[in-house]
Parts: C-alpha cells; sequence; structure tokens
C-alpha cells in the first residue's frame, strides 16, 4: 500500500502488547476478506501505557478510559488524524471522548452488540455473550441494556479471567460451555466478549459448527460472532483502498 494512505488505529485499552499484535491481525485479516481491495490496508495498533494487563473489573474499566484517551492523544500528535479509530476492549473506555474526533470510531462492545441484535431481531432469534470476566457483570448488562428484547443471557466462565488468559485450552474449554448454556436458552448467535479473547474466538467460531451441543432445538445453526471481525465488517465500506 502507498504510505500516504491513513491507517485505521486499533487502541487496545490493556497493556499486553502480544494482545494488542493478535488484534491488529485479526483485524486486518477480517478487513481483507470483507472486502479484497482493503486487503494489505493498514492497521496500526497501541497500547495503552498504564493500567492492568487485561481489565476485568468495572475500577478498572474506568480508570482504563483515560489511558484509551492518552494513547490515542500521544498518537494523533505525532501521525495526524487515522482513517478510523476502533477501541478494541469491550466495555468501550474512552469511547464517549474519541467519538468526537471527525473520522469514524467504533466500540467493539457496543458496535457488535448493536449489529448482532439487529440481525437476530430481524431473523426473530436472540443472542448471547460468553466471557471470563464477571466483575464487569455490570458494564455488560448496561451495554445490553436496549437489547433486552432479544438478549438470551450473559454467561460468564468460573475460572478467573486472569488464570484462564494463561491457559488458553481451558479458556476455550469455559468459553465453549458459557456458549452450551446460552444455546440452551435460546441463543443463536453468541458474542465472545472481549479483546484479549481474540483468540479463543476465532478458535470457537471453528469448534462450534462441528458439535451437536451447539445446535438449537430448532436445528439452528448457532454462530460465534468475533467482535473485531464485526467491526471490521462494518468498517470496511466507509475506506477507501
Amino acid at each position: 500500500m502507498v504510505n500516504s494512505i491513513k491507517p485505521v488505529l486499533l487502541i487496545n485499552p490493556n497493556t499486553n502488547t502480544a494482545t494488542t499484535d493478535l488484534m491488529v491481525q485479526t483485524f486486518a485479516a477480517a478487513l481483507g476478506q470483507a472486502d479484497p481491495a482493503l486487503a494489505g490496508f493498514p492497521v496500526v495498533g497501541i497500547t495503552a501505557s498504564s493500567g492492568p494487563a487485561m481489565i476485568t473489573n468495572e475500577d478498572e474499566l474506568a480508570a482504563a478510559a483515560a489511558a484509551t484517551v492518552s494513547a490515542y492523544r500521544s498518537w494523533h500528535e505525532d501521525h495526524g488524524l487515522p482513517a478510523a479509530i476502533v477501541v478494541a476492549a469491550f466495555g468501550d473506555p474512552g469511547l464517549d471522548v474519541l467519538s468526537r474526533q471527525p473520522v469514524p470510531v467504533l466500540g467493539i462492545g457496543s458496535h457488535t452488540v448493536l449489529e448482532v441484535a439487529r440481525r437476530v431481531r430481524a431473523g426473530g432469534h436472540r443472542f448471547g455473550i460468553a466471557t471470563t470476566t464477571p466483575g464487569l457483570r455490570q458494564s455488560l448488562e448496561y451495554l445490553c441494556s436496549r437489547e433486552l428484547d432479544v438478549l438470551a443471557g450473559i454467561e460468564f466462565t468460573g475460572t478467573a479471567p486472569t488464570v484462564l488468559a494463561a491457559s488458553p485450552q481451558d479458556q476455550d474449554d469455559e468459553l465453549a460451555e458459557a456458549v452450551s448454556r446460552l444455546v440452551a436458552a435460546g441463543a443463536t448467535e453468541v458474542i465472545i466478549g472481549g479483546g484479549p479473547l481474540t483468540g479463543s474466538a476465532a478458535r470457537l467460531v471453528d469448534v462450534v459448527p462441528t458439535q451437536e451441543r451447539f445446535v438449537t432445538r430448532a436445528g439452528t445453526r448457532v454462530d460465534i460472532i468475533v467482535p473485531l471481525q464485526e467491526v471490521a465488517r462494518s468498517l470496511a465500506p466507509l475506506l477507501t483502498p
């Protein structure tokens, strides 16, 4: 791509740079899948310089808002406006402030819930959220407060999120159990809620359709939603290759 093309700026409000790298790869690949002309479109990831490696409770989420905005301002001072901004944590910290920028600004939590709810409502179905952070229950419930008519539920894993983050297989397994509970509650689309859960979400996309327990009683296939991929599909038409 030509260097003069402004990139999509993906901000990781968590401080884990490995998570940032994974999310950038996932998002860039999803852009190319959404529109082959966007294959190779520049996506730049930046990481919050302070705060937890993984946001697990409401206090950390609130603190992450300032860190997210600060990370953007530092980048903006050196590079100017990006083509678009993606806030890559499910609680969308700092989104209200960054939305004042004169470019598309999407948070992976609010945008994914909005799009999935619209889709299942049109089809007469319901959706759910599976995640590892019960400490964020309040913000997740608020995120879904306008979609209660199509919400099958929010299910959490039982093991502490930081413990699961260090054991990808256990994380996948416990998230799969949470998905299974949501399917039993009537969900046909399940969002894996969290930027740091992107790897698990991508793996569950492959696993879930192959197992009977993830098919509704009516025989409807259950879709696993990777928030970064959902945002990429929506953002793609707004970008100029």
